[in-house]
């Protein structure tokens, strides 16, 4: 069948072609040289040239979904917290002991983390933020037995912030908080453990459990096992937690009050220590500002001694040298008192000198006078 469509662009080797159903297609060149604007016929066939194309694009996206699933099953967390409450999850944690990831394991947990994120933050406060949702939600409450199961993976101590004292630290301070009795079961686990337990489809911590079960491969396997809670399996097979976990303990209401207690107690013994501690601090500052008071005063008493001293002195100065300029004064005008006297003298013994010649003159005269 042939159809009829106007040329909008000519290519090497191809035309851009604009059909009757309002749709470009590209199509190789014919032999006669069409120009932009004429109308020719065409087969409504697509090329092979176009299924090239297609199956380029389509080996694209593959190659590219192949990647992102290939790096989401090599990539492994530095360490994983792994929960059961009934809603059950893991933490995948980094090397900083922050939450990249959070992978929630039954429709319990899918619903929590629905309208939650708890990702991109420390571990610590993630786990507290999620057990406050399994109180709020009621997967944990006074009527409910409350047990918590915790896997840690962190070998090698790949995070060094992470261990299973903090996690349980951090589950009591939440039942406490809410005066909740319930069970603690907690252990660390091997990355065998849990890539098993991810292949199954199940969390680390069930596994552990079913393990422990006569024909425990089988039952790993079977969807009734898989979708029970670790507490309905507990009490089913009449287990026990602690031939499946090292630490197990139950916190009761009297434990809670006695804790409470004692951290009352050690809250206020560290601030009467830090009470003695800043008394001490402000003595000490005290007497240091007193010391160096003391100092203060003392270059300051030593600074206006001086500067007395030295109005003084430009004091006297001007009183001296009134002195001596007086006293020069006087000696000149003795001086010439002096010299004046002995000019004077010197005068009058000139005069009487002149006198005694006169008269010896005269003497001679009369001398003469007589003679002749």
């Amino acid at each position: 069948m042939k159809n009829r469509a106007m040329i909008i662009e000519i290519k090497e080797k191809s035309i851009i072609i604009l059909t009757s159903d309002s749709e470009f297609k590209e199509i190789p060149k014919t032999k006669k040289l069409p120009r932009i604007g004429e109308y020719i016929e065409f087969k409504a066939v697509k090329k092979r040239f176009e299924y090239i194309k297609l199956i380029n694009i389509a080996a694209i996206i593959s190659f590219i979904i192949l990647i992102s699933l290939i790096t989401s099953f090599l990539f492994t967390p530095a360490a994983v917290v792994a929960l059961d409450i009934n809603p059950s999850l893991e933490f995948n944690v980094n090397k900083k002991g922050i939450v990249e990831k959070i992978v929630p394991l039954n429709e319990d947990a899918k619903e929590i983390l629905k309208n939650n994120n708890l990702q991109n933050i420390p571990i610590d406060d993630s786990l507290n933020k999620f057990m406050d949702l399994c109180v709020k939600e009621g997967f944990i409450a006074h009527e409910k037995e409350n047990m918590i199961v915790v896997s840690l993976i962190n070998e090698n101590n790949s995070v060094k912030t992470l261990n299973l004292g903090n996690i349980e630290e951090n589950i009591n301070e939440v039942l406490a908080k809410n005066n909740f009795e319930g069970e603690i079961a907690s252990d660390n686990t091997s990355k065998k453990d849990w890539k098993e337990a991810k292949k199954n489809d199940i969390s680390v911590n069930k596994l552990k459990v079913i393990k422990k079960l006569p024909d425990s491969k089988e039952k790993i396997k079977e969807d009734s096992y898989k979708n029970m809670s670790i507490n309905s399996l507990v009490k089913q097979e009449n287990l026990e937690l602690t031939k499946n976990f090292k630490n197990v303990k139950h916190i009761s209401t009297k434990n809670i009050k006695n804790k409470r207690t004692l951290t009352k107690e050690k809250i206020l013994k560290k601030k009467e220590k830090i009470k003695n501690k800043q008394k001490e601090t402000k003595i000490k500052h005290e007497n240091k500002i007193q010391i160096n008071g003391e100092k203060v005063n003392k270059n300051i008493e030593h600074k206006i001694k001086k500067d007395k001293i030295r109005v003084n002195k430009d004091n006297l100065k001007p009183n001296t040298e009134n002195k001596i300029r007086v006293k020069h004064e006087r000696v000149k005008e003795i001086k010439k008192k002096s010299l004046n006297k002995e000019k004077n003298k010197n005068k009058e013994k000139n005069k009487n000198k002149d006198k005694n010649k006169n008269n010896k003159k005269n003497k001679n005269k009369d001398k003469d006078i007589t003679q002749k």
